[in-house]
């Protein structure tokens, strides 16, 4: 998703001596895989956690069922990616490797990796 913005400046004056504003159009894409988003995601996991907690405290893991955004946002941001089966991905890993978009795991659905990261 892409979010434009209009920034007027100071006036200019024209030949005719009228006063019109300067504007300059910004753009801010947000989504994923975006830088924006994975500092996003990480600022709010880190103010959850004790004051002195850096992010090479945490283990770190973005799961989802695309891996052109979920997993993509992981290796971006050096976290671990999980992808589940239970969405859009059509189960082609050579695919993953080719556009190198290969998670960490790949599990049936989001209850299995929870299971595999915290068990009993």
């Amino acid at each position: 998703t892409s979010y434009y913005s209009i920034h007027h400046s100071e006036s200019s004056t024209t030949s005719e001596q009228t006063r019109t504003p300067k504007r300059k159009l910004i753009s801010n894409t947000v989504g994923k895989p975006t830088p924006l988003t994975g500092r996003t995601a990480l600022n709010k996991i880190l103010s959850q956690c004790t004051n002195n907690t850096t992010e090479e405290d945490l283990e770190i893991w973005t799961v989802g069922d695309n891996p052109f955004s979920d997993v993509a946002l992981a290796l971006m941001m050096g976290w671990n990616a999980g992808l589940v089966k239970t969405g859009i991905w059509d189960g082609d890993v050579k695919s993953l490797e080719k556009e190198n978009a290969v998670p960490t795991r790949i599990v049936d659905d989001v209850g299995v990796l929870i299971g595999q990261l915290l068990p009993e």
